[in-house]
């Protein structure tokens, strides 16, 4: 009976630590085995994008060495004197020497130009006679001057953003130089011409004196022989050839260098040149244009954000986006919140507007004193308000219309004026300021609000001005008025 008892209760407390053991189980945590690797040295570099353009010095027909094309490299023969059939030809070679793969392409651009005039004695810019044309080596290896010629179909005036002629969808594309030594797919030739074709004439033969002499003067003021300087650019991106874990396509839409402010500043600031916009650029404070430069807008616009406001001690010159004294502005649009064209003082040389339109700031333009100098505006449209100085040879607005801005409609003349086949929007005003009673104002041919159909609305009169509004009494009583109604004059 006693051993039973005492076997009860070895059992009962077996049960009871095995319980216990199970709920001290319960509160702790399981334990694995374990080991540790340490990798300390995950590296991540940049990958290089590098390209280097190279030009072919000739030498019997052959290359005699490659040189790096620099900023001032001229490239074409200085010497050269184009006439109908004359061609010339410059080999290239663009490497890839960074460690990515890359993609190119090739633009042509008129740097500066000077014009001439012709036996007829009309003005003529080499430019409208130039051919260019980009060929790739892969294609021709040798070809005739005629073949050559064929290859060049872009007019220079035209080729401001030329694209490389050889590789699919008109890029170059090029492996990173560890690709493969040798291979080639690291570099490509190609070759551009320049021609004057067969079929120009007379109209781009330079005028000489009698004595056969380039001309010193020449005629209606145009002097020097007609040149052509023009330079090369070759911008790059990434190319879709390295993979990342999803494939080869993260950068398929990798764009090009783009124009910007700071270029276009460089560019503006050489004397004498040309500069052509391939895309519009925005700008934040005013830029100068280089005595005697052009600024072709090709059809661009310039997005203005300089300040329209008196900053500083100098407000007039925290305003315009283009300050120009002299020189020609083209087929180009200025918008914004600044001023559109304008001078700090007066002109140092006749200053020209073509095909240009302004809208958005104070003025389309404000112009300084003269200084004799000639000041045209002719093919525009002048949205608000704008302004000139007096001490002008000539003032003429030609072919432009007037129209009303946000807050003004305006123009002020402080000079002699002839309005020439110009159409002025209902309600626009020429506000003259001279006060010493011999200011011109001379309307020939102008229409008011766009409508020619009512006689009265044909402005060739101070009366008509003055019954549309578009000068007030005062001018009328004050200032002189040229009444001769030929348009031409």
């Amino acid at each position: 009976m006693t051993n039973r008892k005492t076997a009860k209760r070895a059992f009962l407390a077996s049960v009871v630590a095995l319980i216990i053991c199970f709920s001290m189980l319960l509160g702790t945590t399981y334990a694995w085995f374990t080991d540790t690797v340490v990798a300390g040295r995950n590296r991540i570099v940049s990958g290089n994008l590098d390209i280097e353009l190279d030009y072919a010095v000739m030498e019997d027909g052959k290359i005699k060495e490659w040189l790096p094309v620099k900023e001032d490299t001229n490239l074409f023969n200085e010497n050269a004197l184009y006439e109908p059939g004359y061609t010339e030809v410059v080999k290239f070679r663009v490497r890839n020497v960074g460690t990515l793969a890359a993609k190119c392409k090739l633009g042509i651009n008129i740097v500066s130009e000077t014009a001439g005039v012709n036996v007829y004695g009309d003005k003529f810019n080499l430019s409208d006679f130039l051919y260019t044309g980009v060929v790739d080596n892969a294609a021709v290896t040798a070809a005739t001057r005629d073949q050559y010629a064929a290859f060049a179909t872009t007019q220079f005036s035209k080729a401001s953003d030329s694209v490389y002629a050889g590789a699919a969808e008109n890029m170059l594309t090029l492996l990173p130089n560890d690709y493969a030594v040798g291979s080639g797919k690291d570099e490509a030739v190609f070759e551009i011409v320049v021609t004057m074709p067969t079929w120009v004439g007379n109209e781009a033969n330079f005028l000489t004196d009698l004595k056969g002499d380039i001309s010193d003067e020449g005629e209606e003021g145009f002097t020097n022989q007609p040149e052509i300087i023009f330079g090369v650019k070759l911008p790059a991106t990434q190319w879709t050839h390295e993979s990342d874990d999803f494939g080869t396509d993260y950068d398929k839409d990798a764009t090009f260098p783009s124009y910007n402010e700071a270029q276009l500043k460089a560019d503006l600031s050489v004397p004498n040149s040309t500069t052509i916009l391939t895309e519009n650029v925005w700008v934040t404070e005013p830029i100068e244009l280089a005595p005697g430069a052009t600024l072709d807008g090709n059809g661009h616009v310039i997005y203005s954000s300089v300040p329209n406001a008196n900053i500083g001690t100098n407000s007039e010159k925290s305003q315009f986006a283009i300050v120009a004294t002299e020189g020609t502005i083209k087929n180009l649009a200025i918008v914004g919140t600044g001023r559109g064209v304008g001078t700090y003082d007066g002109l140092t040389g006749d200053l020209t507007l073509d095909n240009y339109y302004a809208a958005g700031g104070s003025y389309y333009f404000n112009i300084g004193n003269g200084n004799g100098h000639n000041f045209t505006v002719k093919n525009s449209t002048l949205s608000g308000w704008g302004s000139f100085g007096g001490e002008y040879d000539s003032v003429l607005f030609q072919n432009c219309k007037f129209e009303r801005g946000a807050d003004n409609a305006t123009i002020r003349a402080y000079d002699n004026a002839t309005f020439r086949a110009c159409d002025f929007e209902a309600g626009f005003n020429i506000d003259v300021m001279d006060g010493l009673g011999y200011t011109q104002l001379r309307v020939r041919g102008c229409t008011y609000n766009g409508n020619n159909a009512n006689a009265s609305e044909i402005i060739n009169t101070k009366e008509e001005a003055l019954a549309l509004g578009l000068i007030d009494q005062a001018d009328y009583d004050a200032y002189k008025w040229n009444v001769n109604p030929d348009p031409t004059k």
